[in-house]
């Protein structure tokens, strides 16, 4: 990644905006917040992983890690098109108000908004026209992965395949072509409409980011390191991943005990089988940063650290405290990467990539990074620990090569934050930043002390930008329910705040000049 001028931008996800469908969509009020970022004068826009969720409805916890998220199509574009009736979608935006407004109350959307899109793919496989030309087109355009999440999808969702994957029977467990063909021929319906649904992901994130070109804003992904043990992706290429011949994992991912937790986190992803992935030459890692790159300008790395080296635990330990550290595959990866997507490389032949580079980091990952050539994350809730030394206090940042935060989606908000440190920590910081750390300006405090600093792009969720505290957050690591709900009401977005975002901006440089911006590299 390469960033040319001093940068800022807003972390929030699609689904977190306003609406009138109870959950953010790649509608019309995600065209709104572009708009309203380009009066901040922002060059990007950061959001989560827009691939389905999954289990505890997270993004990073998917059946698919090339499909778009069917819950942020916009049904109201799709009655536009005349694939749902109005009556239909006055229903459901009827039911969605009755939610209310602050959280997305995924139970009650997802079987009432799924219901309505799979009557609206019906609709478009029945209906004769020209519209089947696209559709024909968007099959060759994605055809290295929409066979094998459109059958994972039919299966998973039909009443004979109840449970995942490996309880499926011998023959599909092990992909018997046979089997293939025989639940391919009974599920054509079901595959058609799941591809007619991606289609229309594709075609609203496509106005989208075409909109974000205009604007000269950068659009920043989210590729997780793992993927799901039920997932199309391990289904289908259950030789890459530390599996027995019945599909149960040998090894699972995780992260060991730290000063935040005595047993440190189990996450339960299988791990990959990285020889594999080299002698294939790193194929399936090439065909899903190609995916990513397709639909953002840039993409955050999650986890980085596990390419140097990462956590093993082996499957059915009750806590990630029994596993060993195993080196992953380094630059290797990278440089396949950098070969086999070299369409996306900067000018400096490095991938438009940032890298999470958070937890326990030790050389070979300082190595790593160094050596990719990739911006690593800076963050200013880590940055207060009472020593003048630590990484993340501007001071320390040893060149702009890299992305500063208040605090991210995965920390509470840094208002919640400061309402729960101790005096020693508030006195490091009122002493640090010259301020009397008001409650009620900490936010704007620290985006001030981000903005300030040499990073060359520094990101603001937007929870810290609106002051918000613990009921505004995003996720909680570790914790299974009530994360990934939060949303933003319509009138935050107000020129006050674009005002105010944008002074601060200008104050410390964060404004790319018109001739730089109106060039992408």
């Amino acid at each position: 990644m390469k960033i040319s001028q001093r940068q800022h931008g807003i972390l929030l996800h699609p689904s977190s905006l306003p609406s009138e469908e109870g959950i953010g969509t790649l509608g019309a009020e995600s065209k709104h917040f572009l708009h309203w970022l380009s009066e901040t004068s922002a060059g990007s826009w950061q959001i989560l992983p827009l691939v389905p969720i999954g289990a505890g409805h997270s993004p990073y916890s998917s059946p698919s890690a090339f499909s778009g998220n069917p819950l942020l199509i916009s049904l109201i574009e799709l009655q536009r098109e005349g694939w749902l009736t109005s009556e239909e979608l006055h229903h459901f935006c009827e039911e969605a108000r009755s939610w209310g407004l602050d959280e997305v109350h995924f139970d009650a959307l997802i079987p009432l908004k799924q219901q309505l899109l799979n009557t609206a793919a019906q609709r478009f496989i029945d209906t004769p026209g020209s519209h089947h030309l696209s559709l024909e087109q968007f099959y060759v355009a994605q055809s290295d992965w929409l066979e094998e999440a459109a059958l994972f999808q039919a299966l998973n969702q039909s009443s004979d395949y109840q449970g995942p994957w490996w309880t499926w029977g011998d023959a599909l467990v092990t992909r018997e072509p046979t089997a293939l063909t025989e639940v391919k021929a009974i599920y054509t319906n079901e595959i058609k409409c799941f591809k007619v649904i991606q289609l229309w992901f594709q075609q609203q994130w496509d106005q989208l980011k075409s909109l974000a070109d205009e604007l000269n804003i950068d659009l920043i992904g989210d590729v997780p390191i793992y993927v799901d043990h039920h997932s199309a992706d391990v289904w289908c290429n259950q030789e890459l991943f530390s599996l027995t011949k019945t599909g149960s994992p040998i090894a699972v991912a995780g992260v060991p005990p730290d000063a935040f937790s005595d047993t440190g986190q189990l996450w339960g992803n299988p791990i990959y089988m990285w020889s594999r992935h080299l002698s294939s030459g790193y194929q399936w890692w090439i065909k899903r940063l190609r995916r990513s790159l397709s639909l953002t300008h840039y993409v955050r790395i999650d986890h980085f650290r596990a390419f140097a080296a990462y956590w093993s635990v082996p499957f059915g330990s009750p806590d990630a405290s029994s596993g060993v550290w195993i080196k992953g595959p380094g630059l290797s990866l990278f440089k396949a990467l950098r070969e086999g997507l070299c369409e996306f490389n900067t000018d400096e032949n490095t991938l438009p990539l940032i890298a999470e580079d958070l937890g326990l980091i030790d050389q070979p990952v300082k190595d790593l990074l160094e050596s990719t050539r990739l911006p690593g994350m800076k963050v200013i809730q880590f940055a207060f620990d009472g020593e003048v030394e630590n990484a993340y206090l501007p001071h320390n940042y040893t060149s702009p090569h890299c992305v500063v935060y208040t605090g991210t989606h995965d920390n509470e908000t840094t208002r919640a934050w400061w309402h729960s440190c101790d005096e020693k920590i508030k006195h490091q910081v009122r002493s640090y930043c010259s301020i009397s750390g008001d409650e009620e300006q900490i936010c704007w405090d620290l985006i001030r002390l981000a903005f300030s600093s040499t990073a060359s792009l520094a990101i603001i969720p937007m929870q810290d930008l609106l002051s918000l505290g613990s009921d505004a957050r995003m996720n909680t690591p570790s914790s299974p329910a009530g994360n990934w709900k939060w949303r933003i009401r319509g009138e935050a977005l107000n020129h006050e705040i674009s005002h105010r975002l944008r002074t601060v901006a200008l104050t410390f440089g964060r404004i790319p000049s018109q001739q730089d911006s109106q060039s992408r590299t």
